[in-house]
Order: C-alpha cells, then sequence, then structure tokens
C-alpha cells in the first residue's frame, strides 16, 4: 500500500514433497539394470534391436498408475522427470548438430517417449499431483556422464545452443500447455568433465543458453517454474559477477 509502505500480503503455499523419476526415460546404471553399464549412445538404432524393443517395454513397464497412487499415499505431490533431447527430437531435426555417437539416434526416440510423457502428465494430473520436467541429456552431452546420453562426451558447448532450445521449443509445444506442468529444468549438471579447463570455456555460452531458453519457455507459458542449475560440479562463485 502506498500509505504503508511495509504492509504486504502473505500467501499460504502447500510445500512440494517431490520424487525423482530417475532411470526411466534416461537409464542411469546408479537406479536401473536396463542398459547395464553401457550409455545410450553405445546401443543405437540398428546395432541392437533387441535392446532397442527392451527399452520400449522399459518405458511402458517400469512406472505405472499404482506407482502414481503409492507416491500420492505417501504424501507425495511433485515429481522430477529427466529426460534426453533424443526422447524429442530426432538427430536430422537438429538445427545445428555435431556427428559421432552423442548426436545420433538412442533409444526410446521420440514417440514412445513423447506418450509416455503425456501419460505421465495425465495420471499426475488425476491426482493432483505436479511434474518438473528437467533435460537431463542435451545434444552433444553437457556433461560426459553416461546420464547425459554419452559417457565421456561432452560436446553441447561446441556447437549453437539452437540445438537445445529446438529442444525445449518442440517440448513446449507437445505438452507446455498441460494443467500438470509445474516448471521446466533448462539443463541438467552442465560442465565438460573431460578436459581442462573444464568450465571456463562453457560458461559464457551457459549464461546465453540460459537467458534465450528462460525467455522461450515463458513466452508459452508465463506461470511455470523454471530451475536452473550451476555448472558441474557446484560452481556456484562463478555466477557471482
Amino acid at each position: 500500500l502506498e500509505s504503508e509502505p511495509a504492509v504486504f500480503a502473505v500467501e499460504e503455499v502447500e510445500p512440494l514433497r517431490g520424487a525423482n523419476l530417475g532411470g526411466w526415460l534416461i537409464p542411469e546404471k546408479d537406479f536401473t539394470t536396463v542398459a547395464s553399464r553401457a550409455s545410450l549412445c553405445e546401443l543405437p538404432r540398428g546395432s541392437n534391436a533387441s535392446f532397442w524393443q527392451r527399452m520400449e517395454a522399459h518405458i511402458d513397464g517400469w512406472i505405472g498408475e499404482e506407482h502414481f497412487d503409492w507416491m500420492v499415499g505417501k504424501g507425495i505431490n511433485a515429481v522430477r522427470l529427466p529426460l534426453g533431447w533424443w526422447d524429442v527430437l530426432r538427430p536430422h531435426e537438429l538445427p545445428n548438430p555435431g556427428s559421432g555417437a552423442a548426436w545420433g539416434e538412442m533409444a526410446p526416440g521420440p514417440a514412445p517417449a513423447l506418450r509416455a510423457i503425456r501419460r505421465l502428465l495425465d495420471w499426475a494430473e488425476a491426482r493432483g499431483v505436479v511434474v518438473l520436467l528437467d533435460l537431463h541429456g542435451a545434444p552433444g552431452g553437457q556433461n560426459g556422464k553416461e546420464h547425459s546420453g554419452c559417457a565421456g562426451r561432452a560436446e553441447w558447448h561446441r556447437y549453437s545452443i539452437d540445438n537445445s532450445l529446438a529442444v525445449l521449443r518442440r517440448l513446449m509445444d507437445e505438452v507446455g500447455e498441460h494443467p500438470a506442468l509445474w516448471g521446466v529444468e533448462l539443463l541438467n549438471e552442465p560442465g565438460d568433465l573431460s578436459s581442462a579447463p573444464r568450465e571456463d570455456e562453457m560458461r559464457p555460452l551457459l549464461i546465453e543458453y540460459y537467458e534465450a531458453a528462460y525467455s522461450l519457455v515463458r513466452r508459452r507459458r508465463a506461470d511455470v517454474a523454471i530451475v536452473f542449475c550451476v555448472l558441474y560440479w557446484f560452481d556456484l562463485w562463478g555466477w557471482v559477477t
């Protein structure tokens, strides 16, 4: 109030009690054995048809409505869903891709993955659960860990940010208006762990990407949360300017 500048409104907000659905769309050796110790990029289409079939079966069966019922019964009202760029786009849809394993097709591909994402959002909405979508594996790999799609490859920052922006744009086109969508994590744990200096060359591009990605998501949805991740590992002080 102009006459009483110290007076403000306080709104009570229900706290989020969340669970992370890691190991579903992106197999991680810490969570699931569907990919054993291999990265998804080591099992491309055509080289291992049985794995692609196993991955589709994993997508269809590993998380079900009964798991949402169980989570709600434990008081969980939010889930984080890690996903890879290959769950949203095919390689030829990237505007400026590199070459090599980190840029190729990976299981299960966009069609089954997007169906699963929509299904999960519907299950969440039916139970009053909200969803944070997390770009866990960016085009080219953003940290060289297996959970970014290709262990030992960190090529995200060596190519245009337009690749990742294209992923977010398609993701928002597909599910951006869903009522259960609570937020979007723009990039998980960025940082080149495979070379030195590990992060210095990535930082300016990462800031450029975050600014563009924030604007992209915000134009599509004014009410969703947008989550930023600092440079891997815990490079907090690089953001103090």
